[in-house]
Parts: C-alpha cells; structure tokens; sequence
C-alpha cells in the first residue's frame, strides 16, 4: 500500500505547492492609480517615487492613510553651522581691527586702520537685512524665517521654533531665501566672503599683519 501517501492524506497535507505573490499597492495621484508592486512587503521611494519615503505592508488587505511630515531638525542643523561659521568671522574681523589703548596704540588689532574689513563687515550685515525679489507671499527675508541679528550686535542668531515652521509652511521661500543662484542671500554672502578672503586672490589674504610698536626702553643714566 502507499505508506507514504495514506499518511499524508491523513494528517491532512499537499504536496502541491503555492507560488508567493509579490505585494500590490495603489496610492492615489501616484501612478495614475495603477498597481504598485513589491517582490517585498517594503515599499521604497524607487518602486514608488514619492522622494524620501519607504514604507512596509503589514496587512493582507484593507486601506490606510500615510501622513508624511518633514524632518526640520536635520535642515536647522546646517542653519545652526553656518550662523556659528558666520559668527567666527564676525567676532575675528572685530577683534582683528579693534584700537589699541594708549601711546602708540599698543594691542590694537592687526588689520587695525584697515579699510578692507570695515567694507566687508557692511557688506555682510546689507545682505543678511536684503529683501528677496520675486517672493510675491509670505517671508522675503532672513529675519522672516528666523535668522536674524540684534541691533546690538552684528552676529547671527536662530530661533529654531521659528525656521523650522518656515520649513514646514514656505519650503519654496525658503529655498529661495537661502540658495537661489541669482538672488539667494545666503549663497552671497558665501561667494563675497571667498572673494575677499582666498588666498592669492582676495584682498583680505593679502593684507600683511601689522608690526606691534616695541615697548619703550628705560634710559640708564
């Protein structure tokens, strides 16, 4: 007799096997609505196109929203270092043309008298206060989406709560704001500084340090 065959048919088993199906998903306005598919239960932004985004099917069947918010935390970082970068530049030229006290000016700073740190110190602060052209709503400048200076001094602050909504409401002012090629302040004030500060080519590389004046010397009678 067939043991092997009784035994199975006993407990209830096939030997017929059932191809696995890749997993299938419409989104609506992706793909004119058709199937998406997944030799995977994980969908990624290349099966999907929708940048940035992966996702897994947990479910057989059904439907389901996704809601998709942006990552400010990551954007307000690079905020953050360049403001602190800014600022490093700020606090030297200041301290690099500040007065000395005294006769003969003793510690006076090395680029002192100088008129090249005193133009790019103005500058920079006219372009961070510049308005963007051809942002017809919302913020246009810096300061609107957070980024701004104290009129008690010529760095940089961020407020954080502010620049992150600006991301999240006015990702295109933002953009434009920042990084336009024409008009982008930030991406100004990046090229004026290289072109003042590269070596062999910027006037402030050239500028040679200023020999402090030699202390007086005591006369022995």
């Amino acid at each position: 007799s067939n043991v092997t065959g009784n035994l199975v048919t006993a407990l209830g088993l096939t030997t017929a096997v059932t191809q696995g199906l890749n997993a299938s998903i419409t989104i609506q306005g992706i793909n004119g609505g058709n199937p998406i598919t997944s030799q995977d239960n994980v969908f990624t932004e290349a099966e999907t196109g929708i940048t940035g985004v992966s996702f897994s099917v947990l479910s057989n069947a059904g439907s389901a929203d996704i809601t998709v918010t942006t990552d400010t935390s990551a954007v307000v970082k690079k905020f953050q270092d360049f403001v602190a970068d800014y600022n490093a530049l700020v606090n030297f030229l200041s301290q690099s043309t500040k007065a000395g006290s005294g006769d003969g000016k003793p510690n006076a700073g090395v680029l002192y008298g100088e008129q090249d740190p005193r133009i790019l110190s103005q500058k920079l602060r006219s372009t961070l206060a510049a308005q963007v052209p051809g942002i017809t709503t919302g913020p246009s400048t810096l300061a609107g989406i957070g980024v701004g200076t104290s009129s008690s001094s010529a760095t940089l602050t961020v407020d954080a709560t502010k620049l992150g909504k600006a991301i999240i409401d006015n990702p295109a002012n933002v953009k434009k704001i920042v990084a336009d090629a024409t008009d982008g302040i930030l991406s100004k004030i990046v090229s004026y500084i290289e072109s003042q500060t590269n070596l062999g080519i910027g006037p402030l590389a050239e500028k040679p340090a200023k020999k402090q004046p030699d202390p007086p010397t005591e006369q022995v009678p």
